[in-house]
C-alpha cells in the first residue's frame, strides 16, 4: 500500500500559493507522479473525502493505470454537490453548539468532531496518532478557488471500473451527496455499503470497512 502528503500539506513541498497551482489536473498529475515513481502498473485506488473526487477525476483521465477504484465517504463529482455537504456540515456543527458539544465560537480545527457519528469518539480512541490530521487552511482555500464551478459528470459517467463506494449513515455530508455519486457512476461496475453508525471517517466502523475493503480487493482476512 502507498500513501502520500498532497501538495501544500505535510512533508510535501507547497507550490506558488496561487489557485492555479492548485487544480484538480495538479492534483491527478500528483498522483500520476507518484503511480510511476513507486513503478506500479495498474493500481487499485482510494480516495477519502475531497481525495475522492481527485481519485474519480485521476480514473478519468488515467482510466488504464486503474485495476478498481474505492471511494470512502467521497466528495461528489460536482461544485455544488460540495457546496450543498459543506452546508449541510455546518448545520451538523450548529446543531453540536447548540447541545454544547462543540464551543461558539468555534477555534480552528475544533469542528473535527463534527464529522463523526459520535461526536467524543476522537476523544476516546485509544490510537492518538489515527486521529491526528494535518489541515492547512490557506491550501484548501487555494484548493476551492481553483476547482469552483466543477463538473466531472460526463466524464464520471463514462468509467467502467469495479467500484467500490462505502458511506457512514452518520455522515454529516449527508446522503445527497452520495447518491449523485452513485448516480455519476452508471456505466461502472459498483458495490455500494453503507456503514451503519460511522461518520465520515472509517476509524469509527473498521469492524465494517476492513471487510468490505478486502472482500472486494479479495484479499485473504487480516491481511
Amino acid at each position: 500500500m502507498v500513501t502520500y502528503d498532497q501538495r501544500g500539506v505535510g512533508g510535501s513541498s507547497a507550490p506558488p500559493a496561487d489557485p492555479s497551482s492548485y487544480d484538480l489536473m495538479d492534483y491527478v498529475e500528483d498522483l500520476e507522479a507518484v503511480r510511476r515513481a513507486v513503478g506500479a502498473g495498474q493500481v487499485h485506488l482510494l480516495g477519502h473525502s475531497r481525495g475522492g473526487v481527485v481519485a474519480m477525476h485521476y480514473a478519468t483521465v488515467y482510466p488504464q493505470s486503474m485495476r478498481s477504484l474505492i471511494l470512502v465517504g467521497s466528495g461528489s463529482p460536482t461544485w455544488g454537490g460540495m457546496m450543498a455537504a459543506a452546508a449541510r456540515i455546518g448545520q451538523r456543527v450548529q446543531a453540536l453548539q447548540g447541545q454544547e458539544v462543540l464551543p461558539d465560537p468555534l477555534p480552528p480545527g475544533a469542528y473535527f468532531a463534527a464529522f463523526f457519528s459520535d461526536p467524543t469518539f476522537p476523544a476516546k480512541h485509544p490510537d492518538e496518532n489515527a486521529m491526528r490530521t494535518e489541515f492547512n487552511a490557506t491550501v484548501n482555500q487555494l484548493t476551492f478557488a481553483a476547482i469552483e464551478g466543477f463538473d466531472l459528470t460526463a466524464e464520471v459517467g463514462q468509467l467502467e471500473h469495479r467500484v467500490l463506494v462505502l458511506f457512514g449513515e452518520d455522515d454529516p455530508s449527508g446522503m445527497p451527496l452520495v447518491e449523485e455519486t452513485l448516480a455519476a457512476l452508471h456505466s461502472a461496475d459498483v458495490e455500494y455499503v453503507l456503514l451503519e453508525r460511522c461518520g465520515h471517517f472509517w476509524h469509527e466502523c473498521p469492524d465494517q470497512f476492513y471487510p468490505r475493503v478486502r472482500a472486494f480487493l479479495d484479499l485473504p482476512s487480516g491481511t
